[in-house]
């Protein structure tokens, strides 16, 4: 029963539009876009060290696209249309819940990562990190989608209306992406406040 439940919280994340869209599309095509518009721009001695800092750059999107928006698009309409009660009383509790839902979560992620890693670092000749930096980066990647993951949850579980937690963690996403340079702008513009806030983050 526990492999039936988490094939369907697989079935359930990819079949949700929206995290497939944010998680697994909109990284590679603003990673792409940016690489092919600006490497005309970028000195030919510069230009390897550019498309590694716009892969970094970007695969950062999709634990905060799939744990920020897909997932809570998902859990919170489970949630106002009762689907987590039913659940708690077939035996899964919240926490059984939160942990499979975080396990098939962690798992589409690497599997977007994995996507990515192909279709932008393949495609656009991005040379192999070291091993070590390799295990840095995924290990990053993995704590970030467990924070941002238990941020969702919890704001989930709290506003439940699909329409109250879609509102509020999409402002959060937008938020995030700003601060963090994702949307091309650097943080120092918004002034020293911001830019403390920013490096937090």
């Amino acid at each position: 029963m526990k492999a039936k439940y988490l094939i369907l919280e697989f079935k359930n994340i990819l079949g949700n539009f929206i995290g497939i869209f944010f998680g697994f599309i909109f990284p590679v095509l603003l990673a792409n876009i940016i690489i092919f518009s600006r490497k005309s721009e970028i000195p030919p001695q510069f230009v390897s060290d550019f498309k590694v800092t716009i892969f970094i750059t970007m695969i950062s999107i999709i634990p905060l696209s799939l744990a920020l928006v897909g997932f809570p698009a998902l859990f919170s309409q489970e949630t106002e249309k009762g689907v987590t009660r039913r659940m708690v009383l077939f035996g899964y509790g919240i926490t059984k819940q939160l942990i499979n839902k975080l396990i098939s979560n962690i798992v589409v992620i690497f599997i977007a990562v994995g996507v990515y890693f192909f279709s932008v670092g393949y495609m656009n000749d991005i040379k192999l990190p070291s091993a070590y930096s390799l295990f840095v980066l995924l290990v990053s990647l993995f704590v970030i989608s467990i924070d941002f993951y238990m941020i969702t949850f919890a704001i989930t579980w709290w506003l439940k209306k699909f329409s109250y937690v879609y509102g509020v963690t999409m402002v959060l996403y937008f938020i995030v992406m700003i601060l963090t340079g994702m949307f091309g702008v650097s943080s120092e513009k918004f002034g020293t406040i911001i830019y403390g806030i920013a490096k937090c983050i």
